[in-house]
């Protein structure tokens, strides 16, 4: 390519000007397309972290509604659970998408004190397998609370 000015001498770029002029360019647009990408896949992890966090809300929001002996002594009470998310369902019904596989655990609360017979460790936690770089990788979240029989304030709060 050459520039010619009105006088006699034309300019033009050499050949190791337009090679190192072009090196530079794909380097940009490598690094503008791989910061895309992980932006783009640090969306998906966190949309699935947000809505294993919203599932496990859910569940424990779900306890309140039981009894201290539901949850203690009986079969009310599941132990594990299955939930599904798929952002893109209204266009494709044939996929349920990533499954959350979760599971509670009732255990006795390591407090050291002598009402421990009237609380219960509740721990709730959810595993799914998601695709990173034609990779499976299982992930996992968990939550936990204390439940008292009449009530946490009882247990808590000294007057």
């Amino acid at each position: 390519m050459q520039i010619c000015i009105k006088t006699v001498r034309c300019m033009a770029f050499t050949f190791t000007e337009i090679v190192v002029a072009t090196a530079v360019m794909v380097i940009i647009f490598l690094a503008l397309f791989s910061g895309i990408a992980y932006g783009l896949t640090e969306v998906q992890l966190s949309r699935e972290n947000l809505r294993a966090t919203q599932i496990l809300l859910e569940r424990m929001e779900g306890i309140r509604l039981y009894t201290f002996d539901q949850l203690v002594s009986s079969n009310m009470f599941a132990g594990s659970f299955t939930a599904t998310y798929y952002p893109l369902a209204m266009t494709n019904q044939s996929s349920q998408g990533i499954v959350y596989y979760g599971e509670f655990a009732i255990s006795d609360p390591q407090t050291g004190t002598d009402y421990n017979a009237n609380l219960r460790t509740i721990t709730a936690s959810v595993t799914w397998t998601n695709t990173y770089l034609s990779k499976q990788i299982t992930r996992n979240r968990q939550m936990q609370t204390i439940v008292g029989r009449y009530g946490i304030q009882n247990y808590s709060f000294f007057n």
